[in-house]
């Protein structure tokens, strides 16, 4: 959409150092490896464990010393059947929490881009405000100059002398003020490309910026779907009405399976011997009484989450409407107000020039009058 090649490779330069981008696209690894976490509690449990203890100890004061010595080897295996659904809520709200952090990085992108623009064409119309400031200073100089000569020659009063200065000052602090402006704009050019203030390089003026393209009538609504924070609050949505289900299938028994087995024995060397080995299989059923109330207050919990979350989608959308409606308006100003604004900055640098010759050209002359 831009025809500025300088301002594309700053927008490059953006997408590839701009810290806000480095640390949406970290929120999405976050939200992809906690996926993959969850989606391995589906799957059996196995654990492997070893130890060896050594313990000295005697039956009173006058007996001897007693060693004893006990070697384990074996290994465990836990398996939660998700009869009510509980897993599957918890990996589908964590799916849907990769997805939402996967439009902000969309958004923080197209965040991105946009201030680089805007700050860019902002820079830029700086550069013309220190070009106009820096006329008129020259203007107001040579004016000041010309009514001092008038005034010494006696053809005005010292009133002009005294209008031609503070006309000079206020031209002066303009042109100052505009030059803090360019480089305060400047640093904020910096920070985007994720890098230290510096110098941003210029490519083509204002008035050589092309017109926005024109956004044909009639577009449906439903284009605000493809919108990344749109898409980001509806996901949110998703989740929270996912953990939802989660909290009400925790209210029901938990069934899960566990196995252990190994080898035991009272001396390291004969761990492996005959007779050391062991296993055991049993099924568990948990099934919450006493904090029944904690479980429905757990719900209540996350369907008020789920409200705020609908509410936050809803003023999501609605603020998607207002800034579009917003933004067709701007479009349309610009477009009829872009290529007058550029002959009237033409004509005042011709003006200017213009200016600046005549006085030059009365100094001249009352010089050698």
């Amino acid at each position: 959409m831009f025809n500025d090649d300088t301002l594309q490779v700053l927008i490059r330069r953006a997408l590839k150092d701009n810290r806000d981008i480095h640390v949406a696209l970290a929120r999405v690894n976050e939200a992809r490896a906690l996926l993959g976490i969850q989606r391995l509690e589906y799957y059996p449990q196995i654990n492997v464990q070893a130890g060896l203890r050594k313990s000295d100890g005697a039956d009173s004061l006058l007996t001897g010393v007693t060693n004893s010595e006990m070697a384990y080897l074996g290994g465990g295996l836990s398996w939660e059947l998700d009869l009510w659904g509980r897993l599957r809520r918890l990996n589908e709200a964590a799916a849907a929490e990769l997805l939402a952090t996967e439009q902000g990085r969309r958004s923080m992108i197209l965040t991105v881009v946009g201030d680089v623009a805007r700050t860019y064409m902002e820079l830029i119309e700086l550069d013309d405000q220190v070009a106009i400031t820096d006329t008129q200073v020259v203007i107001r100089r040579a004016s000041l100059q010309l009514a001092r000569g008038r005034f010494q020659g006696g053809l005005t009063s010292e009133m002009d002398v005294r209008q031609g200065e503070h006309a000079l000052a206020v031209a002066e602090g303009s042109h100052s003020r505009a030059l803090r402006q360019r480089t305060q704009k400047e640093n904020e050019i910096s920070v985007l490309l994720g890098r230290p203030p510096g110098g941003v390089p210029r490519g083509l003026r204002l008035s050589q910026q092309g017109v926005p393209t024109a956004i044909p009538a009639g577009l449906p609504s439903s284009l605000l779907t493809r919108r990344p924070d749109v898409r980001q609050a509806e996901e949110q949505l998703h989740a929270a009405n996912a953990r939802i289900g989660a909290a009400v299938a925790a209210m029901f028994p938990t069934i899960s399976l566990t196995a252990t087995g190994g080898s035991i024995s009272s001396e390291l060397g004969s761990l492996f011997g005959n007779g050391t080995g062991f296993w055991r299989l049993a099924p568990n059923l948990f099934l919450p009484i006493i904090n029944t109330g904690r479980n429905r207050k757990q719900v209540a919990a996350e369907r008020a989450r789920t409200e705020a979350a609908m509410g936050q989608y809803e003023k999501t959308v609605l603020t998607a409407f207002r800034e579009v409606e917003d933004q067709l308006v701007a479009v349309m100003e610009v477009q009829r107000d872009l290529m007058s604004c550029g002959v009237a900055v033409r004509q005042r640098y011709d003006w200017s020039a213009a200016a600046h010759k005549g006085i030059k050209d009365r100094s001249l002359s009352l010089s050698r009058h």
